[in-house]
Formats: C-alpha cells, sequence, structure tokens
C-alpha cells in the first residue's frame, strides 16, 4: 500500500511558530493537546549525520557518550548543512537551517525505531566507555551486564546488514527475542542501583541508554516482522517498566544524589523527561501502523529508501 507520508514543510513552520510542540518523535497542537503528527527520520539524514563524522543525534545519557555542548553542535552542523549537497543543494539554506534547528531538538532521545546506524554508534561510544564506567560501581555483576551490552550491540549490528543474509527474517526473529529478554535484565539491574543508597549517574546514565537502545531496537524488529500488535504490547511494557524507574528519581533525588558529580543536574533531568516521552509515544506509533493497516516491513523500508527529505511525517488524523 502507499503510505501517507508528508513533507515536514507546514509542520517545521508551525514548530517554529509555537502552534506545534514536540513531545519525543511526536507532534502535538499546542493549544489542544492533541496528537497531530508523528515525525520519522529518513535514510537522507541517515546521509547527512554520516557526513557529520562522530556526531551522534542520540546522546548516550547524561553525557557520558557525547559531550558536545549544542551551541558546538549548532555551530557544527550549521557549517556542514551549508557544504552538503543534500542539505542545499536538494533543500535550499533556510530548510537546512531549519532542519539544523530540529535536528538539535531531538539530540539525546532516539527519534523513532527506524534508523539503526544512530542506536549502533550510541553503543559503539558506550562500548569504549563501559570497562570504566563498571569498575566504579561496586556489588553489581559485571560479566552479567557487559554480556547485555555486548548482545545488544550484536543483534543492532545485525539488523544494520539485513539485505547481506540469507535469511532476514530469522535475523529479525533472533533479535527480536535476545533484546525482549536483555531488557528486562536491564531494568532489574537499574531498579536495584536506583534502590541503593548511591546512585552513579555516568552508571545510571549507561542502563538508561542502553535500555532506550535496547528497547527501540527491540520495537523495530517486531514492526518489521509486521507483528504490529504485539510492538505495541512491548512497547506499552516498556514504558511502564522505564517510568516505574524514572518514578524513583524526582527531582529532589537527583539534586541530592548527583550533587558532587560533575553533572548538570538540570541537562539530566531533561534528558530523563525526553527518555519518557521517547518510551511514551511507541505505543501510540504502534497503534497508529494497526489503525491505518500499514505493513510494517514496507513501513521501516520506505523511510530508509528516501534520499531527499531527511523527515517526514506520518499524520495522525
Amino acid at each position: 500500500m502507499t503510505i501517507p507520508f508528508e513533507v515536514p514543510n507546514q509542520y517545521i513552520h508551525q514548530l517554529n511558530a509555537g502552534s506545534l510542540e514536540r513531545f519525543g518523535p511526536l507532534l502535538k497542537d499546542t493549544a489542544t493537546g492533541q496528537i497531530v503528527a508523528h515525525l520519522q527520520e529518513t535514510g537522507a539524514l541517515k546521509s547527512f549525520l554520516g557526513a557529520a563524522g562522530h556526531l551522534s543525534p542520540v546522546n548516550a545519557g547524561f553525557g557520558i557518550a557525547n559531550t558536545i555542548q549544542n551551541e558546538q553542535i549548532k555551530s557544527r552542523l550549521t557549517d556542514i548543512s551549508g557544504k552538503l549537497d543534500v542539505m542545499t543543494g536538494t533543500l535550499g539554506q533556510l530548510k537546512a537551517l531549519q532542519i539544523v534547528n530540529l535536528l538539535l531538538s531531538l539530540v539525546g532521545i532516539g527519534v523513532t525505531v527506524a534508523c539503526t546506524v544512530y542506536i549502533s554508534r550510541r553503543l559503539s561510544e558506550i562500548d569504549q566507555k563501559l570497562d570504566g564506567l563498571l569498575a566504579a560501581i561496586e556489588q553489581i555483576n559485571h560479566h552479567d551486564l557487559k554480556r547485555i551490552h555486548a548482545g545488544i550491540m550484536t543483534h543492532t549490528e545485525r539488523m544494520k546488514n539485513l539485505e547481506d543474509h540469507p535469511n532476514p527474517k530469522r535475523v529479525v526473529h533472533d533479535a527480536e527475542r535476545v533484546l525482549d529478554e536483555n531488557f528486562d535484565l536491564l531494568f532489574m539491574h537499574l531498579r536495584e542501583h536506583m534502590t541503593g543508597n548511591r546512585i552513579n549517574a555516568k552508571f545510571m546514565g549507561m542502563l538508561m541508554s542502553d535500555m532506550l537502545s535496547c528497547g527501540a531496537m527491540q520495537i523495530n524488529a517486531a514492526i518489521w516482522l509486521n507483528a504490529k500488535q504485539y510492538a505495541k504490547t512491548q512497547a506499552n511494557d516498556q514504558f511502564k517498566k522505564f517510568m516505574d524507574v524514572s518514578r524513583m528519581l524526582p527531582r529532589t533525588r537527583l539534586d541530592t544524589q548527583l550533587k558532587g558529580q560533575h553533572v548538570d543536574i538540570d541537562h539530566a533531568s531533561l534528558e530523563l523527561s525526553e527518555m519518557r516521552r521517547r518510551f511514551a509515544a511507541m505505543p501510540v506509533i504502534c497503534n497508529r501502523l494497526i489503525e491505518m493497516d500499514i505493513d510494517g516491513r514496507e513501513y521501516i523500508e520506505q523511510v530508509l529508501s528516501e534520499k531527499k527529505e531527511p523527515f517526514l511525517v506520518l499524520p495522525m488524523k
């Protein structure tokens, strides 16, 4: 079927004007709170970010992997957007700068579930710091956490290269099963750490980032398999579990527990809020795919094959 994607020009203007607001990957009417559309990154954005070198639009949680500040990002992306044909020759300078501003607003959350390159990059960044992070934490099973992280990385890489595999459906089935198990294990480790007397900000950020990556890839796999109702059920379960642990982090506890750990607590609080929104949005998106009877695999393949528009919008009305 033809998926009714729209080019996001009008939505970008409305975001800039304040009549729309972003809630994770969802766009809401500012006045009514009604969900208007789902923002979806495409293969074109992947090309743009690839040209941006090590810059990732997905932060690794409380600054443990991507410590570039927004103004530095903005300067760099603006410079890149003036050089890349995909952003200027095709879109024009004004729209390129609007895309840059939109991209800035999405740093740190993982926009949707389709483009695995972002998640793969985040996991690699965490992997480089994993031993150091674990060494600072007592009374945890280091081997178990390293095994979980390695499993997420392995299956993310396999899903990045489905077109090269003779049996892609088996790859996705296996990945979904392992990612489901690993998400639950990460949840248990995070909840255990949060119930302790002292929270380590970087370790907590690593666990939350891995949960975000693992959860996104699991929903991605379920959608690719066209198991949309199952994807919705799993997305709801992920959201409930993340809310369980995030409720253990009211702002007053963040102020107390993260003090002296060289963490921007305001930024940590905002990033935690963005993660909640990201998890909350996934059941809504899955439900929209069900309502519109959109084939999951076609959906993912269509957005990845888009080479002109960095973002597309799926209306929710």
